[in-house]
């Protein structure tokens, strides 16, 4: 089955106008973490739990307020809620909303030359490796580093702890990147042949 080249232009316009209202509300996200609305599953203090917390607000149940984030469902952070505490867990937040965001540029670049017909090139190549090994480090930090990271962060500059357990569930995300990854080596080998046959021509 045959797809126009009407109909591409119109699903790569409209894919690309999806990633721009995503891009935004990752900003916004941002934005609203950076003023300390993150959601907190779970903080034991003083001998109490509170559940659904907020950063701004720890030591209160089922918090109300809109949050720009929230950190794993499978955490417990333990102790006082200082302003150590705040920088750790906030700036850790917009590392990984900013991995997400930087992906999100990247489709939104990459559809934007498919709707202009521009679709078998090396820059759309490079987009797709760039945004596939950027997804890597992406699901590298969130499943590997920022779990033990954080946990070392507040235990060695705070007095909290962060307990729970911790998630291991990176296949469904890994296999979306390498198939992006395997997409854009693709793209570049299908232009080099290209090159190759109009140069024989």
């Amino acid at each position: 089955m045959m797809i126009s080249k009407r109909a591409m232009t119109w699903m790569a316009v409209f894919v690309r106008v999806v990633l721009q209202v995503l891009l935004i509300a990752v900003g916004l996200s941002m934005l609203v973490v950076l003023s300390g609305r993150l959601g907190l599953p779970t903080v034991i203090h003083g001998g109490h739990t509170y559940t659904n917390a907020n950063l701004i607000a720890p030591y209160h149940s089922d918090y109300s307020g809109f949050v720009g984030g929230l950190i794993n469902d499978d955490w417990v952070l333990m102790g006082t809620v200082t302003l150590g505490v705040r920088v750790i867990l906030i700036s850790l937040q917009l590392v990984q909303l900013g991995l997400i965001a930087c992906l999100l540029w990247l489709g939104v670049r990459f559809f934007s030359r498919i709707a202009q017909a521009e679709v078998f090139t090396r820059a759309n190549a490079r987009l797709l490796i760039t945004a596939g090994y950027v997804g890597l480090v992406n699901v590298g930090l969130h499943e590997l580093v920022l779990p033990w990271l954080t946990r070392w962060l507040l235990a060695t500059f705070t007095p909290a702890t962060l307990g729970g357990g911790m998630s291991f569930n990176p296949f469904l995300p890994l296999t979306a990147v390498f198939g992006v990854l395997i997409m854009g080596y693709v793209f570049a080998y299908g232009v080099s042949l290209q090159e190759e046959t109009e140069g024989l021509v």
